[in-house]
């Protein structure tokens, strides 16, 4: 996310049963700080991809695993969709 001073890596989570919300301390491979990025969950699996570092645009793809809260960036084939 962005704060309007600059790019977050933080991982923020609503707990819908309390209307609460909780900062989480994923692990693994951090993909970097960025905003304007697209998620999408399948199952327990969080996919992010693409966003502004503050640099550049990327064109990366990451996923989180919910139940263990473990990033990886995932190895895919084929040509990825340009920066956005």
């Amino acid at each position: 996310g962005w704060d309007g001073d600059g790019e977050l890596a933080d991982l923020q989570v609503l707990n819908v049963d309390e209307w609460s919300w909780e900062q989480m301390n994923p692990t693994g491979q951090l993909p970097a700080a960025r905003h304007f990025h697209t998620a999408a969950m399948v199952d327990h699996l969080q996919f992010v991809f693409g966003g502004y570092d503050g640099r550049s645009w990327l064109n990366d793809l990451w996923c989180l695993n919910v139940e263990t809260m473990m990033w990886k960036q995932p190895t895919v084939a084929g040509e990825p969709p340009p920066s956005r």
